[in-house]
Formats: C-alpha cells, sequence, structure tokens
C-alpha cells in the first residue's frame, strides 16, 4: 500500500491548501451567522460549501495513509498508520465531516423546495445554523496543520518569518471574530436600554460594507487598547466590551513581549557582528596594513559573517541523544551520494554492502571550506 511522507513536498502542498480553505471557512462563518446572509440564496456560497465538504473528506482518506512520527521515528507501516489515525484524530475529523454534510444538504434541500418530515422551513434555517456555528470547531484541524508545518519550519531559515506569518493571520482573523460578534450583539435587538451601539450614530441605515469595517474598527482598537466613538449602549453589549477588552491586554501583552524578543535577538546578533568587525578595524590600524588590502579583508570579513555558517556535526548537542542505528543512517546519508560519484567506491560497494556505511561512520569527516578557499 501507498504511504505518504508527513515530511514530502505533496503534503506541504496539501496541508498549505488546506490552511487556506480553513482560514477561508473560518472567516466565512462567523461573517454569515452575524449578518444573516441566506447562503440558500448565494450560489457561490453554496458551491464552496460542497467544495469544502469534498475536501475535507479527501483530508480524511489522505490521513488514513499518511505516515506518522513515534517518538522521533518515522512510522510508514500503512496497517500501524491507519490504526494511529483512527485513534487519534479520526473522531474529531470525522463529526466534522458530518456536520458539514449535514449542514450543507440542509441548506440545499432549502433551495429547492424540500423539507424534512416535522421540520418548518424556519426551524430548518435555524438548524442549520447551529450547524454552522459547530464549524467553528475546525480551527481543533487549522492547529493541527500549524503543528505540522511549524515542526517543519522550525528546521529552516524562515522560522521567525513564519512565526510572524502565523502572528499576524491570528491577528487578523481574531479581529474579524471579534467584529462579527460585536455587530451579532448589536443587530440582535435584544437589550434592556432600548438601543445598541447601532442606533447612537444612526448606523443601522448604513450599508453592510460600512457596518463590517466600522466593527472591525472596534474590534482592533479593543484589541490595541485605543479609542473610537462607537460605544456600549446596553448591558449585553458592556459586558462584552469588558470581555474584549481583558483579551486585548492579554493579546497586546503576548504579542509585544514576542516582538520585543524577537527585536532584541536580532539587535545581539548585530552587536556581536560589530564588536568584532571594530576590533579587526583596530587590528588592521594597529599593524599598519596598507589600505587597500585592509579594505579586502574587511568586506571579505564582513560579507561572510553575513552568511549563516553551516553546522557542523558535532556542535549539535540534540544529536547526541540519536540512537547508534539512526546516527549511522545519518552518516551514510551525507556522505553516499559524494562517495558513489566516484568509480571505486561504487565497485567496492557493490562486492561489500556494508563497506559504505562503515566507511561513511568511522573514515569520512565534515569540512566547511568558504567559498573561493
Amino acid at each position: 500500500a501507498c504511504v505518504l511522507n508527513p515530511d514530502s513536498i505533496t503534503c506541504l502542498v496539501f496541508q498549505t491548501f488546506g490552511v487556506m480553505v480553513l482560514l477561508m471557512d473560518l472567516s466565512l462563518t462567523p461573517f454569515v451567522l452575524a449578518w444573516d446572509v441566506s447562503v440558500e440564496s448565494s450560489q457561490a456560497l453554496l458551491l464552496f460549501a460542497w467544495f469544502t465538504c469534498a475536501f475535507f473528506t479527501l483530508d480524511i482518506a489522505v490521513s488514513l495513509i499518511t505516515g506518522y512520527y513515534h517518538d522521533g521515528e518515522l512510522e510508514m507501516d500503512p496497517s500501524r498508520v491507519a490504526t494511529h489515525y483512527l485513534k487519534t484524530w479520526f473522531k474529531v475529523d470525522i463529526v466534522l465531516a458530518v456536520i458539514d454534510w449535514t449542514n450543507t444538504l440542509f441548506t440545499s434541500g432549502v433551495v429547492n423546495g424540500f423539507s424534512l418530515t416535522g421540520f418548518g422551513i424556519a426551524r430548518l434555517i435555524r438548524f442549520t445554523r447551529i450547524l454552522r456555528v459547530f464549524r467553528m470547531t475546525r480551527l481543533v484541524r487549522l492547529f493541527r496543520y500549524f503543528e505540522h508545518m511549524y515542526g517543519r519550519f522550525s528546521m529552516t531559515g524562515v522560522y521567525w518569518l513564519f512565526n510572524s506569518g502565523l502572528v499576524l493571520i491570528f491577528t487578523v482573523w481574531f479581529c474579524h471574530l471579534i467584529a462579527c460578534v460585536w455587530y451579532a450583539i448589536g443587530s440582535s435587538g435584544v437589550n434592556d436600554t432600548g438601543s445598541s451601539w447601532l442606533d447612537n450614530r444612526h448606523l443601522a441605515a448604513a450599508s453592510p460594507a460600512f457596518l463590517y469595517v466600522s466593527a472591525l474598527h472596534w474590534a482592533v482598537v479593543q484589541i490595541t487598547l485605543g479609542g473610537i466613538d462607537i460605544v456600549a449602549s446596553n448591558t449585553s453589549e458592556r459586558l462584552f466590551n469588558i470581555f474584549a477588552v481583558f483579551l486585548g491586554v492579554i493579546f497586546s501583552s503576548s504579542c509585544v513581549s514576542y516582538l520585543s524578543a524577537t527585536l532584541i535577538r536580532q539587535q545581539v546578533q548585530y552587536s556581536e557582528r560589530t564588536t568584532q568587525l571594530r576590533t579587526l578595524q583596530r587590528f588592521l590600524r594597529q599593524h599598519r596594513v596598507e589600505a587597500s588590502l585592509a579594505a579586502r579583508v574587511q568586506r571579505q570579513v564582513s560579507a561572510r559573517m553575513q552568511r549563516t555558517s553551516e553546522l557542523k556535526y558535532g556542535d549539535v548537542e540534540a544529536l547526541r541523544h540519536v540512537s547508534s542505528d539512526i546516527n549511522q543512517e545519518l552518516h551514510l546519508s551525507f556522505f553516499t551520494r559524494i562517495l558513489l560519484s566516484h568509480a571505486s567506491f561504487r565497485a567496492w560497494a557493490r562486492v561489500n554492502c556494508g563497506f559504505l556505511q562503515d566507511l561513511c561512520v568511522h573514515s569520512v569527516r565534515f569540512h566547511y571550506p568558504f567559498q573561493d578557499d
């Protein structure tokens, strides 16, 4: 049976596409619920609903044949892979898939003029709205996708870029969610003062686009602890405003701490490089090195210091925890391609299968010369 490697390009592309579909779904769902958008009358929304159902059903099938890591070891046995998925994420995925299909089928039934026994059209529509709320639990799947992609990018040079992108995406989506809830509270008609934030500035008659932008502006202000002329007018809005402010305090402190730590880390690295270059300049001046040669030395040192230096095997302390078998496989992976490019080593490898492995483990070592050395 075919089992997909979780680190393969195919899985990366599929997971990236899944993240895009999830973000679209998680963004549309609160908007549809808050603005009471009629999905039944929108061909585009219906097509997207059918597409998400089909895609995430396919995702279940793909997950059944995608390998996983257990105690650091890649498991690619088909039966174990399927059993592991059935015992872990399958229950969550199948429940979400059933909710999706039920919601889409009921919505399509309303479009085509059908109704189920015992259900009026109004009840059916309310039921589909409840199902759409449950679709928000798909956020769990988004975290799972990000966990897989985080494990991949944490090994590369785009680690900080990936992390910053996640923070930005989550911030925008969180503000969007808060904006939708804020509008839903204001337009619900349930209040104890006879007015809402929509009535204060006569916003009820404004266009949906302006209302959304206004609600989004209010949400961003709560996150950044700023000020705006939109204020709560009843108890429900006031309670949600307090809740949003608390979330804003937590979010702002966390985001600022993360960005500050990143900037400080970059500043420390830059400061160390600057100190080394100044020491080099002082050394060259003290020894009266010719100006043209000193300039060449400084340019070359500066250029090479900006490069990402390659780690040696002994520099990675975490590799001490690797078993001897995995250690031999690592050395074999490092040096096999280079050794087999020579005819003599290819001949020896055909005669003695263990020769190449012993050579890679015991006789070959790393050397990292700079370019042009």
